[in-house]
């Protein structure tokens, strides 16, 4: 009876340590809906909500679903990155345009969102239009990441929009870039998965980690031949 008694007082420590745990998460994750919120409403967009495309129009067909980026993590990357008028920051699978959005509020030469989905684009579109504050200017571009003109970009960012195939080959279109147009790059990958990662850490002859974490932030170290 005592052993009975003793495992029943156990079970019922541990189902209230995991309602006590659940309710913390919950309330953390409220408050992030909260903020989500306000700041939406504060910058007069709607970007909130997953969006699974029906058809995979893309050279790889390996492109993801959209979700959006958390605000509190473009916060922190914002204060990473510390951009300048000169930067162009390319937004691979932008989706309905928060990311781009929100940096418009910082003053760099321009924001690029490459989107190939039709139901995104009108929805980025929309965003970018209803945008209350925008300190630079905001260019979609419809096309393939794959076969998107890089030439411009100091920062590239990725989401994980698309799996490792269509990631490669935007990865050696910019290191071929740099011997035409030299110049100092930074590539963000967020949420990546370990093949991902390794493809980064395979580019060291013309990449080097400056950040690692739930974001990665890679350097280019030197103009690299195509």
């Amino acid at each position: 009876m005592a052993v009975k008694n003793w495992l029943i007082s156990k079970e019922i420590h541990e189902f209230r340590e995991f309602v006590k745990h659940s309710r913390k998460i919950w309330s953390s994750k409220r408050k992030d809906l909260v903020k989500e919120h306000n700041l939406e409403k504060s910058l007069g967009i709607e970007t909130a909500g997953e969006y699974h495309p029906l058809d995979d129009t893309s050279r790889h067909k390996d492109m993801k679903y959209y979700g959006p980026t958390g605000y509190g993590f473009l916060e922190q990357l914002r204060d990473s990155l510390k951009m300048t008028p000169e930067d162009v920051f390319v937004d691979f699978g932008a989706g309905k345009g928060r990311v781009v959005c929100f940096f418009a509020g910082e003053r760099i030469k321009k924001l690029v969102g490459v989107e190939m989905d039709p139901v995104m684009l009108e929805a980025a579109r929309q965003n970018i239009d209803r945008l209350k504050v925008k300190n630079s200017p905001i260019e979609l571009v419809p096309c393939d990441a794959a076969a998107y003109d890089v030439g411009e970009g100091t920062v590239f960012f990725f989401y994980y929009p698309f799996e490792y195939k269509t990631f490669n080959q935007v990865l050696q279109n910019i290191r071929k870039s740099l011997a035409v147009h030299p110049r100092t790059v930074r590539i963000v990958y967020v949420c990546c998965p370990q093949r991902e990662r390794w493809i980064l850490g395979m580019q060291r002859d013309w990449l080097e980690k400056e950040l690692d974490g739930y974001f990665l932030i890679y350097r280019s170290i030197a103009p690299a031949r195509p």
